[in-house]
Formats: C-alpha cells, structure tokens, sequence
C-alpha cells in the first residue's frame, strides 16, 4: 500500500501553523504512550503536509516496512 492510498482529497487541511504543530506534539506522545502500553498499531496522518506525524513500531512491523519508511 502506498503512502498516497491513505489521504482522501476532501479531508484536505489548510492554514496550519508552526504553532499548531508545536501543540501536535502532545498529540504525539499521546499515542506513543498508548501504542505502548496496548501494543496496538498506531498512527496519525498529517492531512496538511500529507505524510504521517506518527507509526507506532507495532504496525510498521506488522506491515513489514520501518517505522520511518511509512
């Protein structure tokens, strides 16, 4: 599955700010946290710059590629 069958063209977002990033990061080690803790797969997808702000290990490893190639 590639990276672009994830985003849908009208959940599209515009006029995200550093700021919102910066708040993104909680949000983050929310789901680190919990990925953690429940050993369920993970992720959260960034509709703004259309990549992924997060993959649990878990589920990069279910599918068979690194976290950080997701």
């Amino acid at each position: 599955m590639a990276t672009r069958d994830f985003f849908i063209i009208s959940n599209a977002v515009h006029g995200i700010t550093d700021a919102d990033y910066k708040l993104a990061d909680l949000l983050v080690n929310a789901a680190k946290a919990f990925a953690r803790s429940t050993h369920q797969g993970v992720y959260i997808i960034d509709y703004f710059k259309m990549n992924f702000l997060y993959v649990s290990e878990n589920l990069a490893n279910w599918c068979g590629v690194p976290a950080d190639k997701i």
